[in-house]
């Protein structure tokens, strides 16, 4: 924590999925929490491994986690379709190019 403190003064910002992961590590499941929230509204990249990283182990059996599983899935079912539609498109011109 103390590093984390001293980055803070640094002005030098710190992921928000660290901060859960130490927080979790901690026994400080409200911060994690809060810190998870925050991650999701900046699209953290680390957020992908929610789900499979051990460290939040002591967090699965909280309704809270599962609302933000939800929500992920949510999110990469919206990616998905958005990648399926590009490939689609470029199917598409695949498919022009060759008349």
């Amino acid at each position: 924590m103390k590093l984390m403190e001293q980055r803070r003064q640094d002005k030098k910002e710190i992921d928000p999925i660290i901060q859960a992961m130490h927080c979790t590590r901690l026994g400080q499941n409200q911060q994690a929490f809060a810190l998870l929230r925050d991650a999701y509204r900046q699209h953290s990249d680390g957020l992908q491994f929610l789900k499979a990283e051990p460290i939040y182990d002591p967090l699965r059996n909280d309704s809270r986690f599962e609302q933000l599983i939800a929500q992920l899935r949510f999110l990469t079912s919206c990616v998905a379709k958005v990648v399926v539609r590009r490939e689609d498109f470029k199917n598409r011109s695949r498919l022009a190019a060759s008349f």
